[in-house]
């Protein structure tokens, strides 16, 4: 899991198979928000425990495309949460 000093304004989000997802825009207390990307047509929030991993700058999170595409984003990170448990 991530912590929040751990993530800067700018990084590159993408799902775990690498698929860009968007660029971090801003953090808040336990998540950080996202700018729309290809998956989602507005900004949305992603708590530090949906990260597998940090690669430079490059953030990628515990699921893959397809599991992205088959959900809503709130599905997808409820789903993550429990993988993450």
């Amino acid at each position: 899991m991530a912590q929040r000093m751990d993530v800067r304004v700018g990084m590159e989000v993408k799902s775990r198979d690498g698929h860009r997802l968007g660029r971090v825009i801003g953090l808040v207390e336990d998540a950080f928000v996202v700018e729309k990307g290809v998956f989602y047509a507005r900004d949305y929030r992603v708590p530090f425990r949906s990260v597998e991993a940090i690669k430079g700058d490059d953030i990628f999170l515990s699921v893959d495309k397809d599991q992205l595409q088959k959900a809503s984003l709130g599905e997808v990170l409820e789903a993550s949460d429990l993988i993450n448990l």
